[in-house]
């Protein structure tokens, strides 16, 4: 019965990613498509190709605030909290009202010892 399970769950997840896949092809200015799918690689520890399309997706979604935050998300569970903390911080810029990159950047800044800078990415 697990082995059931595993098998469905991976091949639910080789669906995802060929649908995300196909949507990244035909419509590579879909910000959504290339989270999702590092998401997904991310899950799987997949962790190096979870990077590349997350930059493949900047670069061709320069402008997604989400996608500058999610990207940020991962640079930190991956360790890279310096690099982390520009993405926020773009995606503020091409967002002002965004509210979440706000808050991450401010617990980035917080676990660094830096209190009074998240502070006013707190109260922001």
């Amino acid at each position: 019965m697990l082995m059931m399970l595993c098998s469905r769950s991976q091949r639910k997840e080789e669906e995802a990613e060929t649908l995300l896949t196909n949507s990244i092809r035909y419509g590579p200015h879909f910000a959504d498509a290339y989270s999702s799918l590092a998401s997904l690689y991310a899950e799987q520890k997949r962790f190096a190709e979870a990077n590349e399309m997350y930059l493949k997706g900047i670069e061709n979604c320069p402008d997604s605030p989400d996608l500058h935050n999610n990207y940020g998300v991962f640079l930190v569970d991956t360790g890279e909290g310096q690099l982390a903390a520009a993405h926020y911080q773009e995606a503020i810029r091409l967002m002002p009202a965004h509210y979440v990159a706000m808050v991450n950047l401010g617990r980035l800044l917080r676990s660094s010892n830096k209190n009074k800078e998240a502070e006013i990415w707190y109260k922001r």
